[in-house]
């Protein structure tokens, strides 16, 4: 592959990843589902996972949850830490399967559900905020729900990044 083909499939995840920034700050932080919002940035490196796989999960997780620290009352590192954790995982589930288009909804459900408890258990651990246990498991569970909803649409556009490019050579 050359080095141009890289760099252009390079911006082009940027692109993505900034526009999945830009939603998850304006339109579904006010889509509320029993006062939780799907995570979009957690998603976006679930769905790398599943299409660049664990090892670009992870650092996509870490790049997105490093975004969302930063607007966070949260310690920093912490949303880093456990969307890596989660990009990862999507990318080693979905390289155990051999057609991964049924199975998108079922790893970011699962792998949504990860980075949402691993988050709210560092959180515990290091003492930021006490969350109940039963508040901490309804906010897992509504976010994998938002979050394998609005998967199909993220890994559509994801799937097609991580095709090999069209000779362009005449443009």
């Amino acid at each position: 592959m050359a080095t141009g083909t890289v760099n252009v499939r390079l911006l082009h995840i940027g692109a993505v990843a900034l526009a999945v920034l830009v939603l998850h700050l304006s339109v579904f932080s006010r889509l509320r589902v029993a006062g939780v919002h799907p995570d979009a940035l957690l998603l976006l490196a679930v769905c790398v996972g599943i299409f660049g796989g664990p090892n670009r999960g992870a650092l996509a997780g870490f790049l997105s949850g490093l975004a969302a620290d930063f607007y966070l009352s949260s310690p920093l590192g912490i949303s880093a830490l456990s969307y890596s954790g989660a990009g990862f995982l999507a990318g080693y589930l979905a390289k155990e399967t051999n057609d991964v288009s049924w199975v998108v909804s079922v790893l970011a459900f699962g792998c949504s559900a990860f980075g949402v408890l691993a988050f709210l258990f560092i959180g515990r651990v290091i003492d930021v905020r006490s969350v109940p246990i039963g508040r901490q498991i309804w906010v897992a569970l509504v976010i994998s729900v938002l979050n394998a909803l609005v998967a199909p649409l993220l890994t559509r556009g994801l799937e097609r990044l991580w095709r090999a490019p069209r000779d362009r050579s005449w443009v």
